[in-house]
């Protein structure tokens, strides 16, 4: 109930980023496509950083308490770290 994972994943061209609850169901899901961010825009830091704003707004919603960070693809890229210091910044 007050804990959950989240899936990072990125590509050359997108960011996925998933919200589980420990059993592996999906809560929410985004990208850049369901977003609207359309063309080479989807791969850049700041299209990561909205992506991550919405999922730690359901993060917020949901009431989740602890979240575990799963990260796969790219990670020594700007969008990983984007993504990572949006999901853990205190601003809402």
């Amino acid at each position: 109930k007050y804990y959950g994972i989240v899936n990072i994943n990125t590509c050359i061209n997108n960011t996925y980023i998933t919200l589980t609850n420990l059993k592996g169901e999906v809560i929410n899901t985004f990208c850049g496509g369901l977003l609207k961010i359309k063309g080479p825009k989807r791969s850049t830091s700041v299209a990561s950083e909205a992506i991550s704003n919405k999922i730690k707004q359901v993060i917020i919603q949901k009431n989740i308490k602890f979240i575990i960070l799963k990260l796969n693809g790219i990670l020594h890229s700007r969008k990983m770290k984007a993504a990572i210091k949006s999901i853990y910044s205190n601003k809402y």
